[in-house]
């Protein structure tokens, strides 16, 4: 006789809620802060050209003298925006943020409705310092930048729910539902990044909505989907042109696909267990559906998000429990069990982000913060309060006994043991060792073992070192470090946690991209070539090579370029980055080509008689290279 497994189902918990898009219109302003008619003044426009027409010479977007910043406790962020070589329908610029949170679409302002700009806020920044600030600072820039008063007037906003512990693709959608809308549509794809940024144009609307009918007749559905029933990853109500359309789609397989993960701090600081599908629902009303209830500022808009959710859960769209009744009329079903939190999701609405519902998540986020941000700092205040309460509790015990957890069995090497010492050797000031001088001396002499490496711990090692420390600490231990190293606001937790794990994801594209760009450059090369380089590492002798004739031909110097990098992805601004070549002068001027020439011939083997030549990796002649 077999025998059942019996699973606990899973918490049906809400782990996140808020806008997640948001379109705001500008328009000029006079004394009593209402729109006036003004148009783009002309010493602005002129400017804009300016930098339009370089972005068009350059066939690349370029960068402006526009600074967007932003602050979340005590970390100010600020960006160089970027403007495109070309507009867009009815918008002459386009700009933006290296990390894409703010979009602004500028135009001159003479179009009926004097809109002379729509920006459009991302979901990280309107959780990172919410709707109003980032309203707020984008303005604030504007202001700088024109001179000019500005009314904000709400274009779009999008509102969302996050849900775990329920699985919609088991639902027959279309008598599941009692709706306002007539299209009902489920398809096995989740919505295209395109579509939940929205802003889009009637012609892009209906491009998309051809391309969603197509991928359903082909079938086309999402690998990644675990569900064992009918692999349903979206349910669409009404169309994106609509005044009032929403979705409800799986947000665990989304973030996935578009490579957004960076977003699991926030479930995880309200609950999310950190394994179970997350389901959305998201409810888009444009500005006709917001008129209709008297809102057209945005910050009124933003003071009836609880109204608004109200009406598209209760009254215009609703989940019923088919279950419980025969009754044909689906409108007088009661509602679904799983519907009731949705509903409430935005009743006890909080304009603080950092108002968490779960602690643990809240501990595990904030340790996350830690490890990733000054993991050295959290080592070392790991071991202070370790050997502290050891002494405390058994004052018999030899400094080496009470420093023995430093070196755990997953890292007994004496090279760790010796980094952990001498992290601990550097805290002779600190208050909670001050009494332990002897346990000083005592790491000063077993580092000194290790003297004759002289290498600085890397920053992973640090990492595992200060994880395993904090493993080896009570509850009340851990609580301890945390609050005193971990930022009070726990907005700037999240928020730091989260732009890390952003720029983790982006270096891993890039990573990837990158080999398999060298793959692809190697098998275009001579068919010699690729059997001269039959490893990695003859192949990347190769392509170095390679890289330095390029940069050589187009006059390119390798730290200038990554720091224009830096740039383009928002690490630093255009001002920083003049402030740097001035700092370093001729060492960001020219490339010191001379000494690329004396590494490319040492990697190459050519300065060892018996090593082999690869006579395809053209050296630069080191005789006339010095300037």
């Amino acid at each position: 006789m077999g025998k059942t497994l019996l699973t606990s189902p899973t918490e049906l918990k809400i782990v996140h809620r808020g806008p997640d898009t948001f379109l705001v219109n500008f328009k000029f302003a006079g004394p009593d802060d209402r729109p006036n008619g003004a148009t783009l003044p002309v010493h602005v426009s002129e400017q804009l050209d300016v930098w339009q027409k370089e972005a068009r010479k350059e066939h690349q977007p370029v960068s402006t003298d526009l600074i967007f910043r932003f602050q979340v406790g005590e970390t100010m962020t600020e960006q160089t925006v970027y403007i495109r070589p070309h507009g867009a329908g009815i918008w002459s610029w386009l700009l933006y943020t290296p990390s894409q949170d703010v979009k602004l679409s500028l135009s001159y302002g003479t179009m009926q409705g004097h809109v002379f700009c729509q920006a459009r806020f991302s979901s990280f920044l309107l959780n990172a310092i919410g709707a109003e600030q980032a309203i707020i600072d984008v303005e604030s820039m504007l202001y700088d930048f024109m001179g000019e008063m500005i009314y904000q007037q709400a274009s779009e906003i999008h509102l969302c729910v996050d849900l775990q512990g329920f699985d919609f693709s088991t639902i027959d959608p279309h008598h599941a539902f009692v709706s306002r809308v007539v299209a009902i549509r489920d398809r096995l794809l989740v919505p295209e990044e395109e579509e939940l940024a929205s802003g889009l144009s009637p012609s892009e609307i209906i491009r998309l909505e051809e391309k969603i009918e197509q991928d359903k007749r082909e079938g086309v559905f999402e690998p990644s989907l675990s569900s064992t029933h009918r692999r349903i990853a979206t349910i669409d109500f009404g169309s994106h042109g609509s005044d009032i359309s929403a979705q409800i789609y799986n947000k665990t397989v989304e973030i996935k696909k578009h490579r957004k993960d960076w977003f699991e701090p926030v479930w995880m600081a309200n609950g999310w267990d950190g394994e179970s599908e997350v389901w959305r629902l998201e409810v888009r009303l444009k500005r006709k559906k917001l008129a209709d209830f008297g809102l057209n500022e945005a910050f009124d808009v933003l003071s009836k998000l609880e109204a608004l959710w109200q009406y598209a859960t209760v009254e215009w769209l609703r989940f019923v429990d088919l279950s419980v009744s025969g009754d044909s009329n689906r409108s007088r079903l009661s509602t679904h069990p799983v519907w009731e939190p949705l509903q409430s999701a935005y009743s006890s609405r909080s304009d603080r982000v950092d108002t968490v519902r779960d602690a643990a998540g809240e501990l595990s986020c904030r340790i996350a913060y830690l490890e990733a941000v000054k993991p050295d700092v959290l080592l070392k205040q790991a071991v202070a309060i370790e050997s502290h309460d050891r002494l405390l509790v058994q004052p018999w015990l030899s400094v080496e006994e009470c420093c023995s957890f430093l070196a755990p069995v997953a890292f007994s090497s004496p090279q760790v043991r010796a980094v952990s010492l001498r992290m601990l050797a550097r805290l002779g000031e600190n208050r909670f060792l001050a009494c332990q001088r002897e346990a000083v001396a005592a790491a000063d002499a077993l580092v000194a073992a290790d003297a004759e490496t002289g290498e600085a711990p890397s920053l992973e090692l640090v990492r595992e070192l200060a994880h395993e420390a904090l493993t080896q600490l009570t509850p009340e231990q851990v609580s301890s470090v945390v609050s005193r190293l971990s930022p009070e606001l726990f907005r700037e937790v999240c928020t730091t946690l989260i732009k890390k794990r952003r720029l983790m994801t982006s270096r891993s594209a890039c990573i990837a991209g990158a080999v398999g760009m060298i793959r692809s450059a190697l098998a275009l090369a001579r068919d010699e070539t690729a059997r001269k380089h039959p490893d990695l590492l003859s192949s990347l002798v190769w392509f170095f090579g390679e890289v330095v004739k390029y940069d050589r031909k187009m006059g390119r110097v390798h730290q200038e370029e990554v720091m224009r990098k830096q740039v383009a992805y928002g690490l630093m601004t255009e001002k920083e980055f003049d402030e740097e070549r001035r700092l370093y002068g001729v060492e960001l001027a020219s490339e010191d080509w001379h000494k690329l020439s004396l590494v490319l011939r040492h990697m190459s083997g050519r300065d060892k008689p018996d090593a082999p030549v690869f006579d395809d990796v053209d050296v630069v002649d080191t005789d006339d290279d010095v300037a």
